[in-house]
């Protein structure tokens, strides 16, 4: 359907019936600006409103979608051809549709595929010195580290009669406005007062007879899988 073509025979109709835009609004109790958007082609009558517009300007529905008036000999030859035109504008429709709905789908999938990975995807913590300690006592090694949620797990290896300690931690990254702003205050609260508002502690049991000649605890930035001593930095240690 031509859209162009029927809001103009509209606007012809309704000048012919001598009403205005306001006046044939009225009658078929809808906006004026809905009378406007049909003359100009940008909108179609609804269809529940096709019998009152034809009845008002004098036209049958096959005209209107035709938009022009038909003499009797191609009345039949008219209404097959604005058959087609709408099963064909519902096609287009219904393909226009289902894009739409596809698009919109993906969007989704998309969007949740994004949120799965923000709220799933971890990243290495760097080393902060003067905000990641440890200390010996009573057979336990205790470790401080900075922020409370930080993910922290640890990798122990004997060398030559030495045991190595070496800690790693991770965080989420929908943590991460959260934690820099903990590393702010403990920052802050460190210089001040040498202590850590938020910090996240571990202890774990240990053999300190004379099983080992030395015990070192290393904060290691690469991951526990691929560890590099030039890359760790020591905590504390036993001797």
């Amino acid at each position: 359907m031509n859209q162009e073509k029927i809001g103009k025979f509209i606007s012809k109709c309704r000048k012919e019936k001598e009403m205005t835009q306001e006046e044939l609004a009225e009658k078929l109790n809808v906006n004026n600006r809905t009378i406007s958007r049909w003359e100009n082609g940008k909108n179609m009558p609804d269809v529940s409103l096709f019998n009152p517009l034809c009845e008002e300007l004098g036209i049958t529905i096959n005209e209107l979608l035709c938009g022009e008036k038909i003499v009797s000999n191609n009345y039949q030859e008219k209404f097959e051809e604005n058959i087609v035109n709408v099963m064909t504008d519902i096609k287009k429709r219904r393909k226009k549709l289902k894009l739409i709905f596809v698009s919109v789908l993906s969007i989704l999938i998309i969007l949740l595929l994004i949120n799965g990975l923000y709220n799933s995807l971890e990243y290495d913590v760097e080393y902060r010195e003067g905000l990641m300690n440890c200390y010996f006592k009573d057979n336990t090694l205790f470790l401080n580290i900075t922020s409370s949620m930080y993910n922290t797990s640890y990798e122990e290896k004997i060398i030559d009669g030495e045991k190595y300690i070496f800690f790693h931690s991770t965080q989420l990254l929908k943590n991460k406005r959260r934690i820099e702003w903990e590393d702010k205050e403990n920052l802050a609260n460190y210089i001040e007062n040498g202590t850590l508002i938020y910090s996240y502690g571990m202890s774990l049991e240990q053999d300190l007879n004379d099983s080992y000649d030395n015990i070192y605890v290393y904060y290691t930035n690469s991951s526990l899988e691929d560890i590099e001593l030039k890359e760790s930095y020591l905590l504390c240690s036993y001797k």
